[in-house]
């Protein structure tokens, strides 16, 4: 009886880079993994990564390193990662605005988030919430678009610049609502909350952090709604913006990735690890207590997460007629 070895090569292939990948795996990691970080030292991000690090290195038994690289939202350290090589010891926290800022931009990076490199796990995802300021009267949600729908144009709101996830997130907000707010960018979070405290600008969709937080609990800002589909423990007894918006979700986010062509092995060693890790009730506690929900994935969900976002931004960008130089 005679073989087609033309048949077996493929299959004898197969089995080879199988175990191959199994072999990688087993060995891994026998030296530090870089982590390569879209933020400086010292903000929410370096946090929740020195956190999360810190116990995905005890349980992986090398510790990570992090290699700050920020610059073009994200897109720096994202290039980082694309190049480096796809052996598990270099790794990247990509976040939503990876996904918008080639979208917004005319010239820039072309990098895909969804193709140039390959996801790894979710690591945390959180509320934006919607804060306005003492020049706002109106004591609920409800009554806010209601005095809006009556004063078009005559609301001004901040954001951290064009084409960013509170820019488009508020803008996506006042098109289902039926409303129209003048838009001010600033350069950061910072800007917009004094502006807000002056005056200046009514109203802000941006994440939680304790100096904003300060300013709630001391009754000089409403913290009006959160942007998920449901209330958020981030916030508690702050009413989601579905309330209102039917439907209306979204949440930020952050995963890990890696250089495209990781062996599958090593990849889900990773994602376990960091599964792992964000059960532990003590990072759990660190993680909220940034404004945060400590969340794992699978490969398969952290992908749809990034196909969903790049989904709605694309449409939403394309009704808006938005760019940014």
């Amino acid at each position: 009886m005679q073989t087609n070895a033309k048949a077996w090569g493929p299959c004898l292939l197969a089995g080879w880079l199988t175990v191959f990948s199994t072999a990688v795996a087993a060995a891994y990691p026998d030296r530090p993994i870089r982590l390569v970080m879209p933020a400086p030292p010292g903000g929410t991000l370096d946090a929740l990564m020195r956190s999360v690090g810190k116990a995905v290195g005890e349980i992986l038994g090398q510790p990570l390193i992090m290699d700050y690289r920020p610059g073009a939202a994200g897109m720096v350290s994202l290039q980082e990662v694309a190049k480096s090589q796809p052996d598990g010891y270099t790794l990247g926290l990509a976040l939503n605005a990876m996904v918008i800022t080639p979208l917004v931009q005319k010239s820039g990076s072309t990098l895909d988030l969804s193709k140039d490199v390959d996801p790894i796990s979710l690591v945390a995802s959180g509320p934006m919430v919607l804060f306005t300021g003492p020049s706002v009267q109106e004591p609920d949600l409800k009554s806010f678009f209601d005095h809006a729908k009556t004063h078009q144009g005559d609301i001004f709101y901040g954001s951290s610049g064009v084409g960013g996830p509170g820019h488009l997130l508020t803008e996506l907000m006042a098109r289902q609502a039926g409303v129209h707010w003048t838009h001010v960018p600033f350069k950061g979070q910072n800007p917009q909350l004094t502006a807000l405290l002056a005056g200046d600008v009514h109203l802000m969709v941006t994440t939680v952090s304790d100096t904003v937080m300060q300013y709630v609990a001391s009754g000089k800002i409403k913290a009006m709604a959160v942007t998920t589909l449901e209330a958020s423990p981030v916030v508690p007894g702050v009413p989601p913006l579905s309330s209102v918006l039917p439907g209306f979700d979204y949440s930020v986010w952050f995963g890990m990735v890696a250089a495209k062509g990781t062996p599958p092995a090593v990849a889900q060693r990773l994602q376990l690890a960091f599964a792992q890790a964000l059960q532990q009730p003590e990072l759990r506690a660190s993680v909220a207590r940034l404004g945060l929900v400590a969340k794992s994935s699978t490969q398969r969900e952290f992908a749809d997460t990034v196909a969903r976002e790049s989904a709605l931004w694309r449409r939403t960008l394309k009704d808006m007629n938005i760019t940014s130089e």
